[in-house]
């Protein structure tokens, strides 16, 4: 390893290094107002502020408009996505049976959708909600992943990661509760365009017309890889290993990869 000028020999390095740097719309230099990580915004100054434009719909957008209003901010939001959809709500406790064999895994993503679809429809059939359906194909992802083409990973990147995104990725339902509240009182938004500029004003330039708004904040989470930095550990854990893994993030899978990286380096040595 090479830090500085200096360097150091290790028997086994492990990249642990979390999410990567958060991702960017298109944005002018220096635009002011506008807030490239959601966590850097002055929370006091924005308090202030008539009109909030965020940019993403998922979990960090839900996070940051519960953040303003918990620190008093009396105007309103506009989440701008190209789908204008926010996480949907986890349900009450429940279980479904796993329901796909290892020759599932070959099928293409259209299909698998469909077959969870009709999942979805039997588990309604017996009250019990879609999200257990969903959480019940939990050990299947990676392997489904592992199998993709590179072609099919790219499509179903480009047309079902959002709708995957919103369904396995759940707000609590006290939460969804209090977004939907926002979303009546006609203080949150949902605009669903295309973000191509952030440009001075703050103005977000989006397939669906300019917004102005007093700041604008980006949204989109955080890249799981990061660019310009070519690592060749012995071993991966988390969002390091995304692209070879689709599920890679969350606690149990890394629990799970902690658990197998410790065993191999205790049989090694």
């Amino acid at each position: 390893i090479s830090y500085g000028k200096r360097k150091r020999s290790y028997a086994i390095v492990v990249q642990a290094t979390g999410n990567a740097r958060p991702i960017k719309p298109r944005a002018a230099d220096e635009v002011a107002w506008y807030f490239d990580d959601p966590w850097s915004a002055d929370f006091a100054a924005l308090g202030n502020l008539r009109h909030i434009a965020l940019v993403g719909s998922g979990l960090t957008a839900t996070d940051m408009v519960l953040a303003l209003y918990a620190k008093n901010f009396q105007g309103k939001i506009s989440i701008l996505s190209r789908h204008a959809l926010l996480p949907a709500a986890h349900a009450a406790p429940a279980s479904w049976p796993s329901f796909l064999l290892q020759d599932d895994y070959k099928e293409t993503p259209y299909r698998l959708l469909c077959r969870i679809r009709a999942e979805v429809e039997k588990a309604a059939g017996e009250d019990i909600p879609w999200q257990a359906v969903i959480d019940a194909l939990r050990g299947h992802t990676n392997p489904i992943w592992e199998g993709m083409t590179r072609h099919t990973r790219a499509q179903f990147m480009k047309r079902l990661f959002t709708l995957w995104n919103v369904h396995r990725h759940r707000m609590a339902p006290q939460i969804a509760q209090a977004m939907e509240a926002l979303v009546k009182a006609g203080r949150l938004e949902l605009v669903k365009a295309s973000v191509e500029n952030v440009a001075a004003g703050p103005v977000v330039i989006t397939s669906a017309g300019d917004i102005t708004a007093d700041a604008v904040i980006n949204c989109l989470g955080y890249r799981y890889q990061e660019e310009g930095r070519k690592y060749e550990p012995a071993e991966k854990i988390g969002p390091a290993r995304f692209g070879e893994q689709f599920e890679t993030t969350a606690i149990p899978e890394i629990r799970a990869q902690a658990a197998e990286i410790t065993a191999r380096i205790l049989e090694h040595y």
